[in-house]
């Protein structure tokens, strides 16, 4: 009887997984060995978990915080003409933008929303509007394009023989200011009258001296006892005179060098 126990167990002893049908504590399913419960996930099996989202870059696309001219593209964009720097479809330029005269621009008190006629009675400074001959009035008209100054007319030739009377009030402080502004000289066959005159020239006579050297207008002069002029070097020197350039009329010459006194 113990014989065949033993033989029992010598019997057990040498049995393999395969006389049972069945597969040893070793084997393994994706590495993980059956001597346990195993338990396999997304990982295990080469797949991607159950939470996984693809990237923009995953599926060629473009992440919803990208933007368009500003806008991001988390919802439908609506671009107007000043997201890409144009400009509005009821956009109209202006006079300026077109370097063009705006028609409510006049000449002579005339809009220019229609055709202009300029005749004498526009011209403000011909007194009873007679002081031009029509033609020529309409000859310089046409040649300075609306300048009704009386620069703009007499530079062309026209003139009047009746007075000229300005009503403009504005006060002069410089060559540059005032009602009547010349850029020229003024030529005048008769007196001026004037309240004031502001920087004008004192023209007087002046004697044209032998000099030691050469002067500038104001310098203070000296003549010595050979009538030879010298700049005056101290205060109280005898014979003292003042050279001038705003002298009318000069008498005397000589041959040496000369200064006006």
């Amino acid at each position: 009887m113990l014989f065949w126990i033993e033989a029992v167990n010598i019997k057990i002893d040498s049995l393999t997984p395969d006389d049972v049908g069945a597969v040893p504590v070793t084997r393994n399913i994706n590495g993980k060995e059956l001597n346990a419960d195993i338990t396999l996930n997304a990982e295990d099996v080469g797949a991607r978990s159950n939470t996984w989202l693809p990237s923009t870059s995953d599926i060629n696309a473009v992440s919803n915080t990208t933007t368009v001219n500003g806008h991001p593209l988390n919802e439908n964009v609506s671009l107007d003409a000043e997201d890409v720097g144009a400009r509005s479809n009821t956009w109209l330029p202006t006079t300026e933008d077109i370097n063009a005269v705006p028609i409510e621009r006049t000449v002579n008190g005339k809009a220019l929303s229609d055709n202009v006629s300029i005749s004498a009675g526009d011209i403000p400074f011909v007194p009873g509007s007679t002081g031009l001959e029509s033609a020529t009035v309409q000859a310089a008209l046409e040649e300075i394009v609306g300048d009704n100054t009386l620069q703009g007319i007499t530079t062309r030739g026209a003139s009047t023989s009746n007075a000229v009377e300005f009503s403009n009030t504005t006060a002069s402080t410089s060559t540059t200011t005032g009602a009547v502004t010349i850029a020229g000289g003024l030529g005048v066959a008769g007196d001026i009258w004037a309240d004031q005159v502001f920087g004008a020239v004192w023209n007087d006579y002046a004697e044209y001296r032998e000099a030691s050297g050469e002067f500038a207008p104001g310098d203070c002069v000296c003549e010595d006892e050979l009538g030879i002029l010298s700049k005056s070097t101290k205060r109280l020197q005898k014979n003292a005179h003042i050279v001038s350039d705003t002298f009318g009329f000069a008498i005397g010459k000589t041959d040496e060098e000369q200064c006006p006194i």
